[in-house]
């Protein structure tokens, strides 16, 4: 079932709300704590997935509702469970399966982006709002010419389901109402940004506990502070202010010409001693405009009590500080000394490493590695003597002379500084150390980290890692390897190997279809070849765990693999007898929480986490058990790029390397809310360096890989049966052995085909076979088309998916429509010449449906398709040529791309029978495979047992 929710700005909040019989189950996604909190709504809106247009929202009225109203459920947000829903909104809104946002959302998520940007600009201003009778504090929007087009824009984008429409209200216009729950809401934004980025501890408590001696300080002092409400008492003083701070705003509300024409310059005497004199220039002659303006300048900073005013050095730290910044949000030019300017000189340390770690080079990176450091007191890039520190101190003041120039001082920062020097030298973990040299941590000891210093040794090996494996010597391939890696392949075996070696955990993060498990089996030999003491545990979701055995036979014959699945599998003590001697150990994601008692009994030498990013969410149980599990050699493998989400990234990246980017706090601080929000634009980029070194992410098309990939690759995936699917299975080939007792002839020939289709019904989904039921976690090969299209989809692609039966067809469309939320076109032999040239040209074009499902026999020939680059073929024909000829509608003249095919097989089946008898030619001749399965009818009944029956593999329990 799909649920569809939207969100509307009510009562100087935003709501999400949705159907009543849905909405628990869509809000439960998003907010898991919401009981006692749902309110009633009357709603006139087509609720669909879409534009919403034209509709309405209305609170429910006392009285009954007029026909053709619906009932919905909605709740009111708190400023930062908005922020939290709408971080998480993007193109095709989908929340959870089958639970997705309309318009609204998207809507919405557009203001909040333009919230954001505007405080990166430093597009706001401080102001006073009433509210309830009382004062409060606020950073507001200060909009140029370009952003209130850009703001009308966004409010004529809005639907009118997205702000609450009074029923007593119902004859003021619409888009008045639109307009002013859409600028309210881009003020609560900015405010809250703004506060978000700007409040410290100290300010935070000085705002909530500090005494203040002017209405105007105890405003200044609220605006950096969480709680908005100013602290003063005198109402009349408050009304005032208000008043003020409103007259001040007008030109820049209107439109700041007159304040754009003064420039407030700050001159610093040129030595010690001197005067600093403070200065309103005017561009043009100034006017009674400009005179005005200058007059709400003097508002904001009481020093500009004319055109040049001298100041103490106290009162100039003070414009420097306060003042100057609050003037620039209010439009007016600000001018500060050029040392001011270029970044202010702060007082740090720099951390020098000694010539050698304590304990194994090879393991550094190791928490419990030592390593010598040296620090070093800096200011501006120079060392300070004590002497230096000092005097800096002596004369009190918070801006002093050193070195023919002025720098500011900080007390705490000084008095942090004498300490270093009855510290000097201290032994740091080499994780420590690591986090320093890559920017992680930015303080210690009370004080900003200026610089380290590396070795020459350890300078080279961060320059190797963040090259990606370009750099390093590719070790011997394992001589228990069959097969031949790619170029690009041996570069990822190779950096493996490096980060291994190291002590580090490593994210592979190829493209779909660039061999990530062929990597993998080859590090795993090799570790094996060097004698590498326990087992490597292969954690995998349950889709994929057959193509894991397929895939290490073929490429790593001589591993003792084991499969810990299963209602059989060993546990408690036997679980350590039953994989002792074995190379590989391979289990699920569900496996990994559920046995862990067992699991760490074991002394791992290896962990792989497949599909890694099922261990995105850190509060799974999953995740804390992959977390809690630990061994020297870590690695992950996803083709989705986790650096487009952050949250993720850190969840990943602290089971592979524990420690590494801090806590989750810190990290949710330090990058997670400045990239969503848009409020530091460095936030990503700075993320993007410190991970580089531990994540290998190529693309089909990079340099280095198109060159290696041909042209058209084939794989096949191998899928396991569920449960379902494995009883059902056993009852249908139970009823034709029964049945094939007593036929004879051309009934037996019928029977035959029959069980064939039935079989190959079975594979494909319960629900093809039992003409009913719900689709999703019924089918291995579903499951597994789901995970495939998932990455798919995230790194943008298009596929083409080919079924030989329209009914499988049909399912697959509404599966991937109900969890993708994606258009997915169905071409079958139904459909009209006319609405089959639309749906090519639909698919064709740049903005196309992501996914076309096709049947084998309608969409085989006749078709070109080149936007597709990946084509699924979900069950077999067994006849190549007719594959083929599918596969060739993306893979034909026109196609610019690399084209990868992938062929389902459900193992240990008739499909996987078959497909051996084809693979070992004992299938007589291409002439008896050419007409689809006939030739199946004609083996004998021996060897046709043998190709139906269900082979002893574990499959879902």
């Amino acid at each position: 079932m799909e649920v569809v929710l939207h969100s509307a700005w009510l009562d100087g909040g935003l709501a999400v709300w949705g159907k009543r019989d849905e909405f628990a189950r869509g809000v439960a996604m998003l907010l898991p704590r919401h009981e006692g909190r749902v309110e009633r709504f009357v709603a006139r809106v087509p609720l669909c997935h879409g534009e919403m247009a034209g509709g309405r929202l209305t609170r429910a009225a006392e009285g009954e509702a007029t026909p053709g109203d619906m009932e919905v459920a909605g709740i009111r947000l708190a400023w930062h469970e908005a922020f939290e829903v709408l971080q998480r909104v993007e193109e095709g809104v989908r929340f959870g399966r089958g639970v997705f946002g309309g318009a609204t959302f998207l809507r919405w998520r557009e203001v909040f982006v333009f919230a954001g940007a505007l405080v990166a600009r430093g597009r706001y201003l401080p102001g006073v709002r009433e509210v309830g009778g009382g004062f409060e504090s606020r950073w507001m929007p200060a909009l140029d010419y370009a952003e209130h087009v850009r703001l009308d824009a966004l409010i004529g984008r809005m639907p009118e389901a997205g702000v609450c429409l009074f029923e007593r209200a119902e004859s003021r216009d619409a888009l008045a109402q639109i307009a002013e729950g859409v600028r309210a809401f881009l003020e609560l934004c900015v405010d809250r940004l703004v506060r978000a980025a700007s409040v410290t501890r100290l300010s935070r408590v000085h705002a909530e506990t500090g005494r203040y001696y002017s209405v105007h300080d105890a405003w200044i002092s609220s605006l950096r502070g969480d709680v908005r409400v100013i602290r003063w008492a005198n109402a009349r003083e408050l009304a005032a202010l208000k008043e003020e701070a409103d007259w001040w705003q007008r030109p820049v509300v209107a439109g700041s010409r007159a304040v754009s024409q003064w420039t407030v310059e700050l001159e610093a005497p040129a030595t010690a001693g001197g005067t600093w004199r403070l200065r309103a220039r005017a561009a043009t002659a100034p006017d009674e405009a400009m005179l005005t303006a200058l007059g709400q300048a003097a508002k904001l900073c009481p020093f500009l009590q004319g055109a040049e005013v001298s100041l103490t050095t106290l009162e100039a730290h003070q414009f420097l500080r306060t003042y100057a910044p609050v003037l620039e949000a209010a439009g007016f030019a600000v001018v500060a000394p050029e040392w001011w300017r270029g970044g202010r000189v702060e007082l740090g340390i720099r951390a020098r490493m000694r010539e050698e770690p304590t304990g194994r080079v090879s393991g550094f990176f190791a928490a419990e590695n030592l390593v010598n450091v040296d620090w070093e007191v800096v200011l501006g890039g120079e060392a300070v003597t004590q002497e230096e520190l000092a005097a800096l101190t002596a004369s009190g003041e918070p801006l002093a002379w050193w070195r023919g120039r002025w720098v500011e001082v900080d007390k705490g920062a000084v008095r942090e500084a004498m300490r270093m020097w009855r510290r000097k030298g201290e032994a740091l973990g080499g994780q420590d150390f690591t986090r320093l040299l890559l920017g992680v941590d930015e303080a210690a000891h009370g004080l900003r980290v200026v610089g380290v210093e590396a070795n020459a040794w350890l300078q080279r090996l961060m320059k190797e890692l963040r090259g990606g494996g370009r750099g390093l010597d590719l070790p011997r391939m394992p001589e228990g390897f069959v097969g031949e890696l790619r170029p690009y392949q041996a570069r990822g075996f190779a950096w493996l190997m490096f980060l291994r070696q190291w002590g580090l955990g490593a994210c592979l993060a190829d493209d779909m279809g660039l061999g990530k498990t062929v990597q993998a089996l080859t590090m795993v030999q090799k570790m094996v070849e060097e004698g590498q003491r326990g087992p490597v545990l292969l954690v995998c979701p349950m889709s994929v765990m057959t193509n894991w055995l397929r895939e290490a036979a073929r490429f790593t014959p001589g591993l003792r693999v084991v499969l810990h699945h299963g209602a059989q599998r060993a546990v408690g003590e036997s679980f350590t007898d039953a994989v002792r001697g074995a190379h590989v150990v391979v289990t699920s994601y569900h496996l990994l929480y559920r046995d862990y008692p067992s699991l760490r009994r074991v002394k791992w030498g290896g962990l792989v986490y497949d599909e890694a990013q099922n261990l995105k969410n850190p509060d799974t149980r999953q995740s804390q058990a992959a977390r809690a599990l630990t061994a020297e050699t870590r690695v992950a493998l996803t083709g989705t790029p986790m650096e487009n989400h952050a949250g993720d990234l850190w969840s990943l990246m602290d089971i592979l390397n524990p420690g590494l980017l801090g806590t989750r706090k810190s990290f949710r601080e330090k990058f997670m809310r400045p990239i969503q929000t848009g409020v530091d634009v460095e936030a990503r980029e700075r993320l993007k360096q410190i991970v580089q070194p531990f994540v290998l992410r190529r693309h089909k098309l990079d340099p280095g890989v198109a060159d290696d990939l041909p042209a058209k690759r084939e794989a096949k995936v191998f899928c396991r049966l569920t449960k379902e699917q494995a009883v059902l299975y056993r009852d249908v080939l139970a009823d034709f052995e029964r049945e094939m007792k007593s036929a004879t002839g051309a009934a037996k020939r019928g029977m035959i085909f029959g069980v064939l289709t039935r079989l190959k019904q079975v594979c494909n989904h319960p629900a093809q076979l039992l003409r009913e039921g719900a689709l999703a976690d019924r089918s291995g090969k579903l499951e597994r088309l789901e995970e495939m299209l998932e990455e798919m989809l995230e790194a943008g692609e298009a596929a083409l998916i080919f079924t030989q039966y329209a009914e499988m067809g049909a399912l697959l469309q509404r599966h991937v429509r109900e969890t993708f939320g994606v258009e997915t076109p169905f071409l079958h032999g139904g459909v009209s010449r006319k609405e089959r040239d639309r749906m090519v040209a639909d698919f064709q074009s740049e903005n196309g449906p992501p996914v076309f499902v096709l049947s084998l026999r309608a969409g085989g020939t006749g078709l070109n398709l080149t936007r597709a680059t990946q084509v699924f073929h979900y069950d077999r024909w067994w006849n190549p040529a007719v594959e083929d000829q599918a596969t060739d509608r993306a893979f034909r003249i026109g196609q610019t791309r690399n084209v990868m095919v992938h062929k389902f097989i459900t193992a240990s089946t008739l499909e996987d029978h078959i497909d051996e008898l084809i693979e070992s030619k004992v299938a007589l001749a291409d002439e008896l495979i050419g007409n689809g399965e006939s030739w199946v009818a004609k083996l004998s009944g021996e060897k046709l047992a043998g190709v139906l029956r269900l082979s002893q593999e574990e499959h879902a329990e």
